[in-house]
């Protein structure tokens, strides 16, 4: 068992490792072999340049052993770079040119089931192309970084042994193949400029012969006769032509960014993005390859597309690679829409900070009722129609809310977060952190306030609505039982309130990331103005009610989204989990807040220990806490990731945020009277 087992490993690195002289003798032998015997042998060289977790010597140190034995073995020089060549004769490089490392489909879901399935399968050799044994050769992860530590010295001994074993037809045959490369990219950049979706976002350019994307087909095709009839190419045409299609490309994105996103079309804009680039890099590797007097900045143009194109298809491999590029414009805008909503609920004068505290009351006034909702709906319901009913409780209470205008405070951390992170700048700015600051500090101080009125709000709500039920001769709405494992159940140290806290804090960033991406939908398929321009509504109901209508829904189709997504998820989660034996509760600092008023009234207010009271007090305040913190805390990393700034910056800023605190705490509870001042002035 342990032989087949070490069969199996040695297998599965490579085959047996050789050491350098026994590599290079064996290519002697290897220039009358098959092709999957040739590519075996160059697997086997790239493993020991590469080296090993018990390799003495460095990559670098490798390649300068090797550059030595070629040096004092002519004939084992002679013998690799004979092999090598013929292995890049057997195929085309036109694939590796024109896609390795970029998106080839034609979709973005295309795209990401193809390298899903790339990460799994082993690569193949393809007849007539050198793609498959690039991949053999450079499969490891890093092998584009060791290729790229190599010195340069050595870099350009090794390009100039390759150019003395690889025929020179061969060599104008990659230069023609690269040529033809830059053609076949520019024609898909032009293809995805005419997609329907990008060219309605397309500024205006006139008529199709002067599309930017078909000038730079047009200097494609010229460049690739010029290389064809072997003279040199008119990179400055190209480049110029390539600048042009990135302005184009730069104008639809800013139409994107202002009428929504969606995956598919940021993938294409960054697929015709990608393929520019590569045009550019190939055009320029041509350039130099031809011009007699580059000298050695030829070794370093070859090297560098080299390292390029195994890079690529190294990430070719990688499903989160493509995925991570074409979302980060998709969440950067979704982050953008919840900041902006997150604007309006920052408390900036003392003024506000009233107004905040008054609707957070009312708010949690308005809690009571869904409280009471709660607890007499109708009993024994299956579990899907129970967390329905609740569904549309919590759903329909917050949507109440929404157009009433109150506060919930655990709606507001992802979207004030998200305000925040805009004020992050990369690198420590004095005027800018100061900003950031102050915006944290009127963020904390805003939650305070909501929370504070929510709490206030819901306690004399919950029991005097219990009071008026009692009163009415229908006994308290809960039973002593049951309210006594209410109180119970809030515990920090005899129940899981902390962990069912955090998860419900995940709930709360979850809808309010929801709502921002159904409001980016809305914008993105023009729902307003297709409403606005449908013939028959206008003809039944008039064109001033339907724009109405459809005003109406671009402002308030983010907050019951929110709303409804919310409900739904504190509703159906404690269902789903139990659905795969997880026994998930939610703990909603509110609504536990005046459930527990419910079970003190049931309990007509008689004598609790001193526990009870401090259980249910510690219970409340870490609810709270986890609730506002995990939501604050996901909305505020999301936002940084998608605007691509240090996370480390946002962590010392929230440090700095935190000593600013310390040192001024009663700025927690009002403004200062500076800051109202500045506020005032404008400043």
């Amino acid at each position: 068992m342990k032989d087949t087992l070490t069969k199996w490993s040695i297998a599965l690195r490579g085959g047996k490792r050789r050491d350098l002289n026994t590599i290079l003798q064996l290519a002697i032998g290897a220039q009358d072999r098959s092709a999957p015997e040739q590519m075996d042998w160059l697997r086997s060289l790239a493993r020991y340049l590469r080296g090993e977790r018990d390799y003495r010597f460095t990559p670098e140190a490798r390649t300068h052993l090797l550059l030595q034995r070629l040096n004092q073995h002519p004939e084992w020089a002679q013998a690799a770079g004979t092999v090598i060549a013929q292995v890049l004769a057997r195929g085309s490089a036109l694939r590796i040119f024109c896609e390795a490392g970029l998106p080839s489909s034609a979709s973005f879901t295309q795209e990401l089931l193809g390298r899903l399935i790339r990460s799994v399968l082993p690569p193949v050799l393809s007849e007539g192309s050198l793609s498959g044994a690039l991949q053999q050769v450079f499969a490891h992860r890093g092998d584009d970084v060791w290729l790229e530590r190599i010195p340069g010295s050595e870099r350009e001994a090794l390009v100039a042994w390759l150019q003395a074993s690889i025929p020179q037809v061969r060599r104008d045959g990659l230069i023609q193949e690269m040529a033809e490369g830059i053609w076949l990219l520019a024609n898909r950049t032009t293809a995805i400029a005419l997609r329907d979706d990008v060219s309605v976002r397309s500024p205006g350019v006139g008529p199709l012969a002067a599309h930017p994307m078909v000038l730079l087909e047009d200097e494609a095709r010229d460049l690739a006769t010029s290389v064809a009839a072997g003279g040199r190419p008119d990179l400055g045409a190209l480049l110029e032509a390539s600048a042009a299609a990135r302005t184009f490309l730069d104008g639809v994105l800013s139409q994107v960014e202002a009428r929504g996103v969606s995956v598919d079309l940021v993938f294409q804009i960054e697929r015709a993005n990608a393929y520019i680039t590569r045009m550019e890099r190939l055009a320029g590797v041509i350039a130099v390859v031809r011009d007699p007097l580059a000298g050695s900045s030829q070794s370093e143009a070859v090297w560098g597309l080299l390292t390029e194109l195994v890079r690529g298809e190294l990430d070719d491999r990688r499903p989160g690679h493509v995925l991570t590029q074409s979302a980060h414009l998709i969440a950067r805008k979704t982050v953008e829409r919840a900041g902006e909503t997150g604007e309006e609920g920052i408390a900036r004068s003392n003024h506000d900070l009233r107004h905040i505290l008054t609707a957070a009351t009312l708010g949690g006034a308005f809690i009571s009722l869904t409280a009471l909702i709660k607890y007499i709906g109708p009993k024994g319901l299956a579990p899907f129609f129970e967390a329905l009913y609740g569904a549309l409780n919590y759903g329909g209470s917050f949507t109440a809310m929404h157009f009433l205008h109150l506060k919930l405070a655990t709606k507001m951390p992802a979207m004030t977060a998200s305000a925040l992170s805009s004020r992050l700048s990369p690198q420590p700015e004095p005027d800018a952190d100061r900003e950031f600051v102050a915006t944290a500090t009127a963020i904390l101080r805003t939650q305070i306030a909501a929370v504070a009125g929510n709490l206030a709000g819901v306690i004399p709500a919950a029991l005097l609505l219990d009071a008026v039920i009692a009163a009415a001769g229908r006994g308290h709405l809960l039973t002593a039982d049951k309210a006594a494992h209410v109180i119970e159940s809030v515990s920090p140290w005899a129940s899981l309130t902390i962990p069912f806290a955090m998860f419900t804090g995940v709930i709360l960033w979850i809808g309010g990331w929801a709502a921002s991406w159904i409001d980016n939908a809305f914008v993105f398929y023009d729902v307003a103005g297709a409403l606005k321009s449908q013939g028959g509504l206008r003809v039944r109901f008039g064109e001033k009610r339907v724009h109405a209508v459809a005003d109406f829904l671009s402002r308030n189709v983010g907050g019951v989204a929110a709303a409804l997504v919310l409900g739904a998820g504190l509703a159906f989660a404690p269902e789903i989990g139990r659905f795969f034996g997880l026994p998930l509760e939610v703990r909603h600092v509110t609504l536990v807040t005046g459930s527990l008023a419910l079970a003190v009234a049931a309990l007509d207010f008689g004598p609790l220990a001193l526990g009870a009271w401090s259980s249910m007090l510690a219970g409340i305040a870490a609810i709270g806490v986890c609730n506002l913190g995990v939501s604050f805390a996901l909305a505020f990393g999301t936002a940084v990731r998608a605007r691509r700034m240090p996370t480390r910056r946002g962590v010392a800023l929230l440090g700095q945020t935190a000593l600013s605190i310390l040192r001024r705490p009663l700025g927690l509870l009002r403004v200062p009277a500076e800051h109202e001042a500045d506020l005032a002035s404008g400043a």
